[in-house]
């Protein structure tokens, strides 16, 4: 299993990132607090439904990450209200096939 692109956004103190990695390893590296940790937490929060201690990043109303995984894609958004999560493939004919309990599938999948 291979993530294809990832997309984060206002996650704990990331603003936002887009990674489309190009082969089998993606480095992650930066100064302390440029958001290394943030973009692992949102992946495993993404594919395994663990909570984040205060994931939105301060000042945000909500925060979003997309995981691409090729056979499906995952989507978690973060607001004051709570949490959300969808999981879905996309039709040969390009609509939106959505899983009706994406944890479970998630589960079974990771």
């Amino acid at each position: 299993m291979k993530i294809i692109k990832l997309v984060s956004r206002n996650i704990k103190n990331l603003k936002a990132i887009e990674i489309t990695p190009d082969g089998n390893i993606v480095t992650l590296s930066g100064k302390n607090g440029a958001g290394k940790s943030a973009i692992l937490d949102s992946i495993f929060s993404a594919l395994t439904g663990k909570r984040l201690k205060d994931p939105v990043r301060h000042g945000e109303s909500r925060a979003d990450v997309e995981v691409d995984m090729g056979e499906f894609i995952v989507r978690k958004r973060w607001t004051e209200k709570g949490e959300a999560i969808q999981v879905y493939t996309t039709n040969a004919d390009g609509k939106k096939q959505i899983y009706s309990s994406p944890q479970t599938f998630l589960d079974n999948v990771i």
